[in-house]
């Protein structure tokens, strides 16, 4: 990674965090709502027999109406778990009623961990602290996404509130993109077809 975009990202960082923690819980609920309500309306979603999303923390677009209406539909679905023996993240599936408990960072898992492949996925919802128009993605640092999703040959949507939309996202070569990313106020679909945005 060059020094100017390694120093961008951090900036985006910055400022996206600052905004979120200024955020009030009752917009985060307002605004979840809003946008699982569009990520359920999708043709990729409502086709998809097994979806992948995640356990949000309280200051991230909540998912719980998605993985909800999995169970309801029938769809199986799975979770980013943290594997302490690999000391990495994979994916597991979450049933209905699973006990829940933390990994790093006090995200939430499940206790159970029943590890799966991610080709075994329709489709996938993917969280971020930043996105921009093109489907462009930038995480946490970790890099944990882009290797969880690297091979990944279905349907990724990112899910934002809309301050976390940026003009551009810096691409570097490990980098994975989404196809669609979805906020409370609107629908960003990248211009390319059949892009999986994965740096170059």
């Amino acid at each position: 990674m060059t020094a100017e975009n390694k120093n961008l990202k951090e900036t985006i960082r910055k400022q996206v965090r600052q905004t979120r923690r200024r955020i009030d819980p009752v917009e985060v609920q307002v605004a979840s709502a809003c946008v699982a309500g569009k990520v359920l309306k999708l043709e990729e979603f409502i086709r998809a027999s097994s979806v992948g999303c995640y356990m949000a923390l309280p200051h991230e677009v909540q998912m719980y109406r998605v993985i909800e209406t999995c169970w309801a539909q029938g769809k199986r679905v799975g979770v980013p778990v943290y594997e302490r023996n690999r000391k990495e993240y994979g994916f597991a599936w979450y049933q209905q009623g699973d006990a829940t408990g933390f990994g790093p960072e006090k995200i939430p898992q499940p206790l159970t961990i029943r590890p799966m492949a991610v080709s075994e996925l329709d489709f996938v919802v993917v969280p971020a602290v930043a996105f921009d128009p093109e489907g462009r993605r930038l995480g946490h640092g970790g890099g944990y996404y882009d290797r969880l999703l690297k091979e990944y040959p279905g349907f990724k949507v990112g899910v934002a509130f809309e301050f976390q939309m940026v003009e551009a996202v810096p691409l570097e070569s490990h980098d994975v993109g989404v196809d669609l990313v979805i906020t409370e106020k609107r629908i960003y679909r990248p211009r390319a077809p059949d892009n999986n945005l994965v740096g170059k």
